[in-house]
């Protein structure tokens, strides 16, 4: 377990934005992130922007150790997100998120495992479970020592997004920490954004989305997973 701490802003002008990072921070690269956020308890005829709790409960992790031999803990979690990094590399996370002060602070699990592993979770999540949101996140990443510093797209999303953060183990360092960090982006084309993208993008696409049930949402979502690694 370890603590994430992160503040994000929507980004107003990205290609300035992306020279200013370039000249202060140190470049690591870029990544495609597919990622599928799953919850087990929302009506599926409910329409997919309706505001919902989101929830994966203890009964269903204990399986999930046991099909896989994870040792994640067992006790309730608000989601599962099944992430594919580049094509090549499978994250399964767990969150429970708080948002203090307009800064997000995530109790998270997260674990890079296998492609076996990872297919046999979709399915079993895919036999009872909904995809609530998904995206796909192209990233640049920066670094500063500790610190990691994201710029990103999404395919759902107008505007770019910029998240600095910084994780650990101990809670009161990571906020002073992160405090020292964002002086820096004072001069920044930066707004401060404290909505989470799922929140974002039901927003921005809500027009789309009206009438949209979340089993009808839910199945597209599971097609592009199934397309992008088959376990069915």
């Amino acid at each position: 377990m370890s603590f994430e701490i992160e503040k994000k802003f929507k980004v107003l002008n990205h290609d300035l934005t992306a020279n200013q990072l370039e000249n202060e921070f140190k470049k690591i690269g870029t990544s495609v992130k597919m990622g599928f956020w799953w919850t087990e308890n929302e009506d599926p005829w409910c329409i997919v922007t309706s505001d919902g709790t989101h929830k994966i409960s203890k009964k269903n992790i204990e399986t999930i150790n046991k099909l896989t031999e994870l040792k994640i803990p067992e006790e309730d979690f608000q989601f599962i997100r099944l992430r594919i990094l580049d094509n090549k590399k499978y994250i399964i996370t767990l969150k429970n998120k708080t948002v203090v002060n307009r800064i997000e602070q995530n109790v998270e699990y997260e674990y890079e495992c296998e492609e076996d592993v990872f297919r046999t979770i979709a399915k079993f999540l895919s036999e009872g479970f909904y995809i609530f949101y998904y995206n796909v996140k192209t990233t640049t990443l920066f670094t500063l020592n500790d610190v990691n510093i994201e710029l990103s797209k999404f395919n759902d999303l107008k505007n770019s997004y910029l998240e600095i953060e910084v994780t650990g183990n101990d809670k009161a360092k990571l906020e002073k920490r992160l405090d020292e960090i964002l002086k820096l982006f004072a001069n920044y084309p930066i707004v401060e954004e404290p909505e989470n993208y799922n929140k974002l993008s039901r927003n921005e696409n809500a027009l789309a989305l009206e009438n949209k049930k979340l089993k009808d949402y839910s199945k597209e979502a599971l097609k592009q997973l199934q397309e992008t690694i088959n376990f069915i």
